[in-house]
């Protein structure tokens, strides 16, 4: 799983929340700079997540093929466009790709994300600051907008 945002701090508090559900940090930090600043450095942390047996069901189905115990390796590599030669080696390697998309700026055309997309790699897309916007009405059609900017870039 790649992990893509233009923002550090983005990623940074998405990896935390993922590292503490998996066990492997015991607490999140309570804030991080909101600084927008380039990130050189990759970080690769291996994640044993289970999944609830309702989460599992909806999964699955009825089928008793596995247990609910996933391993998600995450790459976090940088996601601005100075730094494209480590962000495509990183892709290489990905099989989904988690994007922060903050609500107050929408997806960047030029992100390594667009690069991506054109590998084929899946995207999961996460909000950032939903609450910044004004109305459920506004949340959902920001997310319409970010997920059809996404099909477009898929169909070309």
């Amino acid at each position: 799983m790649y992990a893509s945002s233009p923002l550090v701090a983005m990623k940074a508090v998405l990896i935390e929340s993922l590292m503490g559900a998996s066990g492997v940090a015991k607490e999140v930090s309570p804030a991080l700079p909101q600084e927008d600043f380039i990130e050189a450095e990759s970080l690769n942390i291996s994640l044993q997540y289970e999944m609830s047996n309702d989460s599992l069901k909806s999964y699955k189905g009825d089928k008793d093929e596995d247990e609910g115990e996933f391993l998600i390796n995450l790459i976090e590599a940088p996601g601005h466009t100075d730094l494209i030669a480590e962000a495509t080696d990183t892709l290489c390697i990905a099989d989904g790709a988690l994007v922060v998309v903050d609500c107050g700026e929408e997806l960047h055309p030029k992100s390594v994300f667009s690069l991506a997309l054109k590998e084929r790699i899946k995207p999961i897309i996460c909000l950032r600051m939903p609450d910044s916007l004004d109305s459920e009405v506004e949340m959902v059609n920001m997310f319409t907008r970010v997920c059809s900017k996404l099909s477009r870039k898929l169909m070309n």
